[in-house]
């Protein structure tokens, strides 16, 4: 049984310099306990669809034509007031950065009972607060009790996300909207939380959208995946029908230039295996002109980067790596470099001080640049 179904939806910006086209005449459907992976490059618009679905979008924003359904019933033009009987009791989101969705001033746990408030608004502060401590139980905290007592800027990244979880979990939504839940995590507790939420569909039977840009996270989490570019659904299926046939014929011109975003978490041998043809399509696509420049980010351990390296190095033209100028001591960073390095393979870094741009790796960053 479906228990969403959008049909048609279309979604445009209005600013004074014109009308910016964000989602366009999308359709696709949610089944029941399905984990669908919407699947695109940043800016395609899939972040806008979620939010269209659950009216969380600015004034400038509407909807200029479509339908969505809830379990068979139209809910496109319900009223705020509906729409937040809904928001919580059958719809939840997972935001894709942690630290901007908690409140600074105000312990985990209590942000918790709050949620558990307006879903239960009869339950004690006491008992609100054994219930926040449960979810975060749920969600793999562990000393749930102690935890509940700490703020965010107290906890690690992966914790963080796992609270926000729990927030959204704390009303026992039918559908969990997960907007680039891992984007903001380290390699391995990204994989911990993508096994987080395989262990939440099967112990709570909910259904997820979850949004990507990456192929890794797609393949190893979804049981569908919906390809998105420029506002539209340019394909959508099982998987392996995904990745084997449509990537694989290259009826989808994915990127101007491609990164391999998210290829070391955890799943790394999904990018490497020939049944996917990943690494094939993109050559082939770079043949075509579709891409211009094939390149990599230097996310996993030094073991990973070397696997990597020996079985795509001579097709990579530039490597990524997304570290502020104080991280480079750690996370074996200059190992890496050298390796990257030997390979002959240029090193960009991305500063966020500079608006997150890439720029070339200097000898006095990197200690291994000549």
């Amino acid at each position: 049984m479906d228990v969403l179904t959008v049909e048609n939806l279309s979604v445009s910006f209005y600013r004074p310099e014109g009308e910016i086209e964000a989602v366009k005449n999308v359709s696709f459907s949610l089944r029941e306990g399905e984990i669908l992976a919407i699947m695109g490059e940043t800016g395609c618009g899939k972040s806008v669809l979620c939010k269209s679905i659950l009216k969380l979008l600015p004034d400038i924003a509407k909807r200029k034509t479509g339908h969505i359904y809830v379990r068979g019933e139209e809910i496109t033009d319900y009223s705020e007031k509906q729409m937040q009987k809904l928001r919580g009791s059958f719809f939840s989101m997972v935001f894709q950065n942690p630290m901007t969705a908690l409140h600074p001033c105000m312990s985990v746990g209590e942000q918790i009972a709050e949620a558990v408030r307006l879903r239960q608004p009869k339950l004690t502060k006491k008992e609100r607060l054994q219930k926040a401590a449960e979810l975060m139980e749920l969600v793999g905290l562990d000393h749930p009790a102690e935890r509940a007592k700490q703020y965010p800027a107290q906890l690690s990244g992966g914790m963080a996300q796992r609270c926000v979880i729990a927030i959204a979990l704390a009303a026992e939504p039918v559908v969990l909207f997960a907007d680039e839940a891992t984007t903001a995590l380290d390699v391995t507790v990204q994989a911990q939380i993508l096994e987080l939420f395989l262990e939440l569909r099967k112990k709570m039977g909910m259904s997820i959208l979850l949004i990507t840009h990456s192929p890794g996270v797609a393949a190893r989490t979804a049981d569908r995946v919906a390809l998105m570019k420029d506002g539209e659904l340019t394909g959508i299926g099982d998987v392996e029908e995904i990745f084997e046939k449509q990537l694989k014929k290259c009826r989808t011109p994915y990127f101007d230039f491609y990164l391999f975003h998210n290829v070391f978490e955890g799943n790394i041998d999904a990018y490497l295996d020939p049944k996917y043809g990943i690494l094939e399509y993109l050559l082939k696509q770079k043949e075509n002109g579709r891409i211009r420049h094939l390149g990599f980010s230097a996310h996993g351990s030094v073991e990973v980067i070397r696997r990597f390296l020996d079985a795509c190095g001579e097709h990579m033209e530039f490597c990524q790596l997304q570290l502020n100028y104080m991280d480079w001591h750690f996370q074996n960073a200059q190992e890496k470099a050298a390796l990257i390095q030997k390979a002959g393979i240029p090193i960009w870094v991305m500063e966020p001080l500079r608006g997150g741009r890439l720029v070339k790796a200097s000898e006095e960053m990197t200690g291994v640049m000549k």
